[in-house]
């Protein structure tokens, strides 16, 4: 099992190939942990559109930073024994 972590912050433009190129790995046992930093785009509701239990949303009230992102993903969600950062 692999968790990864994707912070994202007004990126309708290139989320959605981002986020199929994420899940059509070959190695398909992993936990996709989207960090959206209140982005004012769209790009939540394309992140909405997939249908993957393996995709965990997660939505920032406030535009905290990608590092402070990445932190909070790790310490609150990630339970894996690997980590990867996109």
């Amino acid at each position: 099992m692999l968790d990864v972590i994707l912070c994202t912050y007004n990126s309708e433009d290139t989320i959605k190939d981002c986020v199929d190129s994420i899940l059509g790995q070959t190695f398909s046992d992993f936990n996709l942990y989207v960090f959206d930093d209140n982005s004012k785009d769209g790009t939540v509701e394309l992140l909405r559109e997939f249908n993957d239990d393996r995709i965990t949303l997660i939505s920032s009230e406030g535009n905290v930073g990608t590092y402070a992102a990445k932190n909070f993903v790790f310490k609150n969600f990630c339970k894996s024994q690997y980590i990867a950062l996109h």
